[in-house]
């Protein structure tokens, strides 16, 4: 039986405000509320990097490196089935990639 936040995973975008923003749950759905939380932890985690290391530029295969790093960590804690370090890291992961979109959009607008 599908759950309701599988429906609307297989729900298609139909209107064009949907098609627009890519928003495809209401604002109270549990794919939301979830999605919320996650992105609050990783702005938490970004504004950690960014308070720890400044804003960062590196070059393209040094980002590579570090978020390879970071995956390598995520991977370890999947093997070792330790779900809560697991998330911690999956957050560093997705902290390292917005800081590298970050610098890649402030070279785009200068």
């Amino acid at each position: 039986m599908a759950t309701a936040v599988d429906q609307q995973l297989e729900t298609p975008l139909n209107s064009d405000a949907e098609r627009e923003t890519g928003l495809v749950c209401s604002l109270d759905s549990p794919i939301y509320d979830a999605l919320t939380d996650v992105t609050i932890d990783v702005e938490d985690e970004v504004a950690y990097q960014l308070i720890k290391w400044g804003e960062q530029t590196r070059t393209p295969g040094l980002w590579s490196l570090i978020l390879t790093e970071e995956m390598g960590e995520a991977a370890k804690e999947a093997l070792e089935n330790n779900p809560q370090a697991l998330r911690a890291e999956l957050l560093q992961v997705a902290a390292v990639a917005v800081n590298w979109v970050m610098q890649l959009d402030r070279e785009a607008t200068t």
